[in-house]
């Protein structure tokens, strides 16, 4: 007699998270590290918000970015910022995070 497996039978109890804040650089070294495809997504407070997957790293990743001009980024700049200022705004508007793509 052949037995039925349950998802239950094909679980792994020790659920890793990630947190919705991580970039995705640092989720798709997290999956493959733990080779893992996906995790849940959890917020600050722990509380689970969705699921993320290499599906989504990739699906991010196939979309294309919003075409943009040096006169779209330099548009609203203060004169007293600094080169580390503006650094830093480049990097806040072009870095993705996991709650920009879980589903």
């Amino acid at each position: 007699m052949i037995k039925t497996r349950t998802v239950k039978d094909l679980m792994n109890p020790d659920i890793m998270t990630v947190a919705d804040n991580m970039t995705i650089d640092a989720l798709a070294e997290y999956l493959v590290e733990h080779e893992i495809s996906g995790a849940p997504v959890v917020d600050t407070q722990g509380h689970l918000i969705g699921v993320v997957s290499m599906t989504d790293i990739g699906r991010n990743m196939a979309e294309p970015s919003e075409p943009s001009r040096s006169s779209d980024f330099y548009r609203d700049i203060a004169a007293d910022l600094t080169l580390e200022d503006l650094g830093q705004r480049y990097v806040e508007e072009r870095a993705a995070t996991v709650r920009d793509v879980m589903t």
